[in-house]
């Protein structure tokens, strides 16, 4: 069992003999490529699941009417967190209600870059209302970017509120680069945002469902009416890890509540097992004809290692 000790230290009198040497440099070769072999073997058994699920629902009502109508977020987080739990994902983290300010957000998708290592799997899902404002970085095609709304958010400009709050997808991009770039290139990075954009949530006839009646829609038409500039601090590396983005909906569609839960959180949780990897369970989620209400459309958008589709 000690062989390649006493080969190595006794290297100059083998050396002496050209085909024993040769063969003794070989054997060396073929010990280091193991040695790597074993590692990489290690680092993969290493690389783990990790969640973060960000849900607001029981946003703040306001005097002047600024505030967000009511939604099942909390539902979605719940059900998410055990789902993802029983698909062995190993740390599940979780921010709420109040903790969900636009400071609260930012923190905690800083700590989780901290949290996690190169090759891990990670799934960050946003549940709660989103709106559009003017694009004050000149990089949509509409003028228009989208923000999430956290806690502290207020639905209309005020006095006292000009937008500061939102969390604008240059935000989260921002975030995101740091996440990818620490993931690397085995990585993998997937973000579901069970809000809407674009459309309101007035009801009228054409919304109206046989069983469920007139259902909860998330997100507004109406655009907020300043916009934010926001500075891009992080570059992506050239192996940064793969990202999956999936929305519950198209531009210029509703999103509509499922049962108690956002439709996009109720189809994650019940497609999501331990043997389902994140792309099988995009596609699935993409595909699905059952819970996805017809007049509504996921969409997904995938960047390959290194990149950032325009």
């Amino acid at each position: 069992m000690y062989w390649p000790y006493y080969t190595i230290t006794l290297l100059p009198y083998y050396s002496r003999n050209p085909f024993v040497a040769s063969i003794i440099e070989e054997m060396k070769k073929i010990i280091l490529l193991l040695a790597l072999l074993l590692w990489a073997v290690a680092f993969e058994a290493q690389a783990k699941k990790v969640a973060l699920l960000i849900g607001v629902g029981n946003y703040p009502q306001y005097s002047d009417h600024s505030g967000w109508g009511r939604l099942s977020s909390a539902n979605d987080v719940n059900l998410l967190s055990k789902a993802l739990k029983q698909a062995n994902f190993q740390a599940v983290y979780t921010l709420t209600e109040a903790q969900a300010t636009h400071k609260g957000i930012i923190n905690r998708l800083d700590k989780l870059v901290g949290q996690c290592s190169r090759g891990d799997v990670v799934l960050i899902h946003f549940s709660g209302h989103g709106q559009q404002m003017p694009d004050l970085m000149h990089d949509e095609k509409d003028r228009l970017t989208e923000a999430f709304i956290p806690y502290d958010a207020h639905r209309c400009v005020t006095d006292s509120y000009h937008g500061k709050a939102h969390l604008t997808d240059d935000e989260i991009r921002n975030r995101l680069t740091n996440l990818r770039n620490r993931l690397g290139p085995k990585g993998l990075l997937m973000v579901t945002l069970d809000a809407c954009h674009s459309e309101g949530s007035t009801r009228d006839d054409m919304d109206y469902d046989e069983d469920e009646g007139y259902p909860v829609v998330r997100g507004t038409a109406d655009i907020f009416e300043l916009g934010k500039k926001v500075k891009i601090t992080n570059r992506l590396k050239p192996d940064a890890c793969r990202l999956i983005e999936l929305s519950a909906c198209k531009a210029g569609e509703k999103n509509w509540e499922y049962k108690g839960y956002g439709r996009l959180s109720f189809i994650l949780a019940k497609k999501i097992t331990a043997n389902t990897s994140l792309e099988q369970l995009a596609t699935m989620v993409v595909n699905d004809k059952t819970v996805m209400n017809r007049r509504q459309t996921p969409k997904l958008t995938t960047h390959p290692v290194g990149t950032w589709k325009p």
